[in-house]
């Protein structure tokens, strides 16, 4: 929870959170690392987007496995429904 700590106040942009939560709603399930590279193939726009899938954990928007350590490689799948 530590590491989540941070993003939890972070001001995201709603485009941005609908696009990722979209995506992850159309995978089901994956891994950080293979969501990011879905979003985007250049390193900068993953990069980018780090802080918004770290927040819409942070918010409950995206559910992992809370009593494992957090990594790229966890398990995340979608709380919410992307789609509006």
């Amino acid at each position: 929870m530590r590491f989540l700590w941070p993003y939890l106040t972070r001001k995201v942009d709603p485009a941005l959170r609908h696009h990722l939560l979209t995506v992850l709603w159309d995978l089901g399930e994956a891994d950080p690392d293979f969501l990011l590279h879905a979003l985007s193939s250049l390193p900068n726009g993953r990069g980018h987007l780090i802080p918004v899938l770290w927040h819409m954990v942070a918010t409950g928007d995206v559910g992992c496995d809370l009593d494992q350590k957090l990594t790229m490689a966890s398990r995340i799948w979608p709380m919410k429904e992307g789609r509006l």
